[in-house]
């Protein structure tokens, strides 16, 4: 029998237990019940966080063309490549990665997130190259054997870890990268000038009150709410912090490519 290349992939998932997510939210003023995180969590929600992040798209093909980049200078690089991305969300980096890679280049992904609800994009009949996995990023990785993808990206989802739980993924995506594999990170990495912080956290409350304009102060809020929450000592990821963290869990060559006010995309090779 033969089997398609998310069927034979999906074999070797199959003791995959996925864990519930670790994420802390704040309940909401709305008398649901619902919390900040829960609101956060539906995808039309979610969905319109690009509003108010004018750098969204300009993110998102950044990491499509590191990740082109890194391929580029591998060995073979029109061999079959394997991607995996960590907390895909609505699917919006595996897009614009597919859209800079392919074609010419043959490859299949790994799009991985806690939440069900907001990968419904990636699970279109025609994205075959796809394979959508509901798990937490840790016990994925743990499970995983090494040496196996030639890229991993990430986009605005390790910054809701806490230190430890961060730095053992980041152990564990050296791990899973081939042995001349690329580690795309695209995330809230702060400035280590307090007074750089200050003022783009001003910038982004700023770009929040775009939720005031369509009626949804109930975001504005939960948006509120959830970056202060990154601010906590236990999540709180310092550029310079972030640098020495992709060192320590073992990759070689580290370089921040770009800075949008609190985002940075860096690029970590093994």
């Amino acid at each position: 029998m033969n089997l398609s290349r998310s069927q034979k992939y999906t074999r070797t998932l199959e003791n995959q237990t996925p864990r519930k997510t670790e994420y802390a939210g704040t309940t909401n003023e709305r008398g649901t019940g619902e919390t900040m995180t829960d609101l956060l969590s539906i995808p039309e929600n979610y969905d319109l966080f690009s509003i108010a992040c004018p750098h969204y798209d300009e993110l998102q093909t950044a990491v499509g063309g590191a990740v082109q980049d890194a391929i580029l200078k591998s060995a073979a690089a029109f061999s079959q490549k394997f991607f995996l991305d960590i907390g895909c969300g609505l699917g919006d980096t595996t897009m614009a990665v597919r859209e800079s890679c392919h074609p010419p280049f043959n490859f299949f992904v790994c799009a991985l997130d806690s939440n069900p609800a907001v990968m419904t994009k990636l699970e279109a009949p025609y994205l075959r190259d796809i394979l959508s996995i509901v798990s937490d990023a840790l016990p994925f990785l743990e499970r995983h054997g090494p040496n196996y993808f030639d890229c991993v990206y990430s986009a605005w989802t390790l910054h809701n870890f806490e230190r430890d739980y961060r730095s053992n993924v980041l152990k564990e995506v050296c791990k899973v990268l081939k042995p001349t594999g690329t580690f795309v990170l695209a995330d809230k990495i702060l400035p280590d000038s307090l007074e750089e912080l200050r003022c783009a956290y001003v910038q982004q409350e700023e770009w929040f009150d775009v939720f005031d304009k369509i009626r949804r102060p109930d975001l504005k809020e939960a948006w509120r709410q959830h970056y202060l929450e990154d601010l906590h000592p236990t999540k709180v990821w310092y550029d310079k912090e972030a640098v020495q963290d992709l060192k320590s869990a073992g990759f070689k060559d580290v370089k921040t490519k770009h800075v949008w006010g609190l985002e940075r995309l860096i690029v970590a090779k093994k």
